[in-house]
């Protein structure tokens, strides 16, 4: 037998000894053991269950104390069970308040997106809710029972993003809260992630073009660059888009082509975006400047003329009638034209009267000129010089477009020659000249 095991007695009154067990002794636990376990923390909703629970063995606990002791102590007790359970319906109440997704649905439901247009360079596309941040949650001020909920709503058409304060007012409906109303706070705040829409830039051209028409200082009194190339071909050839300073710029080349003349141009123009309102404004536009300079690429080519008349000192020669006159143009650039022509040429002295042909006719096949446009004249006109020929000179005017025939195209052939004649059978020299005037159509 151990000693822990052994009895102990104890001397009492009397000599007496009665036996007084002694128990094994406790084990203390480790410090492991003895560290409390972690508890998770109360939500709202297990402080209202417990609160809850409180109550009831609270009031149970009332009934009995009621039982033994006086009116006024009970009343004081009464009230302080009041309280605690005025507390557990708060705990409820506020367990319940909507959450994120809640909110977001009501959101969605009673907040319209804020109603957008691209205008004159940016995407029209409508906005979609993409996100909802629950800024803060309060009660109402104004009316018991009521909370608000402040929150920023985003919104994107995936060019333009809005940003939108809110206010949501919830009431208590039994155990839920509803969602009374939605007010927008202030104006939404926009961005792009996005340039300018291309089909806007060729669609508002002309305004493009106006802007223009103020960097070329030299243009004072010249036909505006949007009436120049009214009609013309346009194109955006370049693109380019500043995220962080949400800025764009683009280059479009402007084409117009007439019957007898065509204008290009390049204009560079910048845009900057505007937060307060959502749209792209046009900052500057810059024309290069050879803008309102015509070339004459559309002469290039081949003209067929059929006889128009002719006008002579004399009688009239009708050998170039039938042969008409065929030009072909190579080059036309700079006020300055060259090619070759196919014509009657009249070398030849003067008819006593109209003739259909006279021996001398001849015909001038691919004779090389070179023409240089005439100032002052109707239309476009050029005086082109033809080589000299043993028989006679020659001599060709075009003109395209004069201010009676826009689309007209008409060319003069006038003819040189020498011959002697003779007065009371005195020789002299006299010189035959033929001026034949055909229509000139394109080929």
């Amino acid at each position: 037998m151990t000693e822990e095991q052994d009895q102990i007695t104890k001397t009492t009154a009397g000599d007496q000894t009665e036996p007084v067990p002694v128990h094994p002794t406790e084990t203390i636990p480790s410090a492991e053991e003895a560290q409390p376990a972690q508890a998770e923390p109360a939500s709202l909703h297990d402080v209202a269950t417990t609160t809850g629970s409180y109550a009831r063995g609270l009031l149970g606990r009332l009934s009995a104390f009621l039982a033994a002791h006086g009116l006024a102590t009970a009343v004081v007790a009464t009230l302080c069970v009041a309280a605690v359970l005025g507390v557990g319906a708060l705990a409820r109440r506020f367990s319940s308040l909507p959450d994120d997704a809640t909110v977001r649905r009501d959101v969605q439901s009673s907040l319209a997106a804020p109603s957008y247009s691209g205008g004159a360079y940016g995407y029209d596309d409508p906005l979609s809710l993409i996100d909802v941040q629950v800024n803060k949650r309060a009660r109402s001020s104004s009316e018991s029972g009521a909370y608000q909920v402040d929150v920023t709503a985003s919104y994107s058409n995936g060019k333009v993003d809005a940003l939108q304060e809110a206010t949501l007012a919830y009431e208590l409906s039994g155990d839920a809260w509803t969602c009374s109303a939605a007010t927008p706070v202030g104006s939404a705040v926009y961005s792009t992630a996005s340039g300018t829409d291309e089909g806007k830039l060729v669609s508002n051209a002309a305004g493009i073009l106006q802007r223009a028409d103020s960097s070329q200082a030299d243009a004072t009194g010249s036909v505006s660059l949007s009436r120049l190339y009214e009609g013309a071909d346009v194109r955006v050839v370049e693109q380019s888009f500043d995220s962080d300073a949400q800025t764009a710029a683009a280059t479009l080349h402007f084409s117009k082509t007439s019957t007898f003349t065509s204008y290009e141009c390049d204009v560079q123009a910048s845009f900057a975006f505007r937060p307060g309102n959502g749209l792209w404004e046009l900052t500057s536009a810059t024309a290069s400047e050879s803008a309102r300079e015509a070339t004459l690429a559309p002469l290039v080519g081949t003209w067929v003329g059929s006889f128009q008349g002719q006008v002579a000192a004399e009688g009239r020669c009708f050998g170039a009638k039938e042969a008409g006159v065929r030009i072909n143009i190579s080059s036309a650039d700079s006020g300055r034209i060259s090619g070759t022509v196919t014509v009657i040429a009249h070398f030849h002295g003067d008819p006593d009267s109209d003739q259909q042909a006279i021996d001398g006719d001849t015909e001038l096949t691919d004779v090389p000129f070179t023409g240089t446009s005439v100032q002052g004249e109707a239309g476009l006109s050029f005086m082109c010089t033809l080589p000299d020929d043993a028989a006679g000179g020659a001599e060709m005017n075009l003109v395209f477009g004069p201010a009676d025939d826009p689309d007209g195209a008409h060319a003069t052939v006038t003819t040189y020659h020498s011959y002697t004649d003779s007065f009371l059978f005195i020789p002299f020299e006299r010189q035959a000249i033929f001026s034949d005037t055909f229509v000139l159509t394109s080929e």
